[in-house]
């Protein structure tokens, strides 16, 4: 519903013209008189009496009628606040004079040439866009005018100094003509000066006149600001996307932020239920419950998947070193890549690389062939046990050789997380068995508070590789669309993949899920892998947020020290972990400010714990 506008009361003269006098000269056009009667009747609707509009349209919209209509309403009645609103369809007429410049008239039913010609009555009668300036829109009185022209030339209102044919509006240039106390004083024309303004049999209006009625009517949201106004700079912006331009409509004036009419937004449904996830936490926690021994040649088959993961810690690789080690791969392929270079280097080069597994092992190397020792850190790098890596950051990268245990970390994730919130849990809270592999009695340590329970959102990319690129064409598909078809350890998540996408982007869009990506190091064609990472870093950059900075590390892809954010055990929200061997990471790394973490080898008490397990 419109609601009524700041002003304190409104008056407003609509003039419409289809057929002129015949003495006019004038060819008759077919809808101006239906566009003045349609703007009367809605500024009626909107809540303006009878008493203070005044419609003329045909043989009533002579010259005298209309001088007297503005005479009364625009200078007589109105007090400083209320709002001034004409409007007049019809035509707009140049006129050439020996003794002054052209001028653009407004035509009257009973225009008439030979009139013009006499200096006196064109400055105190007729309707020149001089004078209408002059006398209805400049000068004392209601500081909020708005003037609406449907007529050719009508972008002429400020005269023929400031005409201009191209598209460039003319608000520097009325500032200048207006006087200071003019704010809020607007003139909105059909077209420029040099345009004519066009009538439409389909839409039974002037083209102009049409899509004003839509945004004043609230028709169209479009027209509005977000806080539900229609202004005139809001309007104005609609017409101008409306119009083709053949039709450009000008904005001219003095004014701040001028609104017009408000609408409520409409009635909201009430949200829908929460999508119900036990059937999707049941599949997840039969898919990751138990790790499979078979093939290993002991006597056990299978185990808990709670019971394995006590052993592993992971290190931590500062950004610098990661951007080194990045730059060292680069330089180390640019360098293998020519062919004049010795064969016996080459293959030193190589015999190097291979040699050392671990992301800062290469920065080490470059370092050592330059002598600079800027980036080493001070001590052994930081250690973190995957707990608190879970509870600590936001973003992170988890590296690791096969066999290392990243894939046993995202399954041991999601079955922690789909468990927790089974059972109702507002927080996920695990053992200090599970994560302090290291320690003497892990038995007599408190349990680990991994932060509020969220939803567990499991991707091996391998298979979201194999859904983007069909018959080799790369569809472009995102990450946020694949999501509700992923299968995972090859076994379907979802019976209903719609249902699915819905359900996990319910999880996403509320800041209630854990993201576990898997396998980066399995897309081996390294134009995928980029474009892989590149899908990744958009997705961080739309779902995985700080939820109290917005901070993202995707948008900080030059920060040395990375970026501050709030822990997840602290405020929850949407959280990543992407896993990757080290082998050929670096050929298409993530952001360097997202924390990177190396799978450690497992220490000796690990390695009891595990046996006895």
């Amino acid at each position: 519903m419109a609601r009524p506008t700041l002003t304190e009361r409104c008056f407003a003269v609509c003039v419409g013209v289809n057929e002129y006098h015949p003495d006019a000269g004038l060819s008759a056009l077919r809808y101006a008189e239906n566009d003045a009667k349609a703007v009367d009747a809605l500024l009626g609707d909107l809540g303006v009496p009878p008493e203070q509009r005044r419609l003329l349209c045909g043989a009533e919209a002579t010259l005298e009628n209309i001088n007297a209509a503005l005479d009364d309403l625009f200078i007589n009645r109105p007090g400083p606040n209320d709002l001034l609103i004409f409007y007049y369809a019809g035509h707009g007429v140049p006129v050439s004079f020996d003794d002054a410049d052209p001028e653009v008239f407004l035509a009257s039913w009973d225009f008439n040439r030979d009139q013009l010609q006499t200096k006196s009555f064109r400055r105190k009668q007729s309707l020149s866009l001089a004078r209408l300036r002059t006398d209805y829109f400049e000068g004392e009185g209601s500081r909020k005018r708005l003037f609406i022209f449907d007529s050719c030339y009508s972008g002429d209102f400020l005269g023929p100094g400031y005409r201009d044919d191209g598209v460039r509006l003319v608000l520097n240039e009325v500032r200048r003509l207006l006087p200071g106390d003019a704010t809020g004083r607007v003139a909105l024309a059909s077209c420029l000066a040099t345009q004519r303004a066009r009538e439409d049999e389909a839409l039974n209006h002037g083209r102009m006149t049409y899509y004003l009625l839509r945004a004043l009517r609230g028709d169209d949201p479009d027209a509005r600001e977000s806080d539900g106004w229609v202004t005139v700079q809001s309007l104005h912006s609609y017409l101008a996307r409306k119009l083709e331009p053949s039709q450009h409509p000008v904005l001219s004036g003095q004014f701040t932020r001028m609104p017009l009419v408000r609408f409520d937004p409409p009635a909201q449904p009430p949200p829908p239920p929460p999508l119900d996830p036990g059937a999707y936490l049941q599949r997840v926690i039969d898919l990751n419950r138990q790790i499979d021994l078979r093939g290993l040649g002991g006597p056990v088959e299978k185990l808990p998947l709670e019971r394995v993961y006590i052993a592993l810690k992971a290190d931590a690789a500062p950004p610098a070193e990661r951007r080194a080690a990045a730059g060292y791969v680069q330089q180390l392929m640019q360098t293998l890549a020519l062919d004049a270079i010795d064969p016996y280097q080459k293959q030193t080069q190589i015999r190097r690389a291979l040699a050392r597994g671990d992301p800062i092992a290469l920065s080490l190397l470059r370092r050592s062939d330059e002598g600079d020792d800027r980036l080493l850190p001070d001590g052994r790098p930081a250690r973190l046990n995957l707990g608190e890596l879970l509870a600590r950051e936001r973003w992170a990268v988890l590296l690791g050789d096969p066999g290392a245990g990243k894939t046993t970390l995202v399954r041991w994730a999601a079955l922690t997380f789909a468990q927790a919130l089974q059972a109702g849990r507002e927080r996920v809270i695990v053992p200090a068995a599970q994560v302090h592999a290291d320690a003497d009695d892990p038995d007599r340590l408190p349990d680990v508070d991994l932060g509020p329970a969220r939803l567990p959102v499991l991707l091996r990319l391998a298979d979201y590789e194999a859904a983007r690129w069909q018959d080799g064409r790369d569809t472009s598909l995102t990450i946020a669309d694949y999501l509700g078809r992923q299968p995972w350890q090859g076994q379907p998540l979802f019976t209903d993949p719609e249902r699915g996408r819905k359900l996990l982007h319910q999880a996403l869009n509320e800041g209630r899920a854990l993201v576990l990506c898997d396998g980066l190091d399995e897309i081996t064609d390294q134009t995928r892998r980029g474009r892989v990472v590149d899908a990744l870093i958009a997705f961080i950059r739309e779902y995985v947020r700080d939820p109290e900075s917005n901070a993202c590390p995707a948008d900080e892809e030059r920060a040395i020290g990375g970026i501050a954010a709030t822990p997840p055990v602290e405020r929850g929200g949407n959280q990543i972990i992407i896993t990757s061997r080290i082998v050929g990471y670096y050929l298409a790394p993530l952001p360097a400010a997202m924390p990177h973490y190396t799978v450690a080898e497992l220490s000796d008490a690990a390695i009891r714990r595990f046996c006895a397990a």
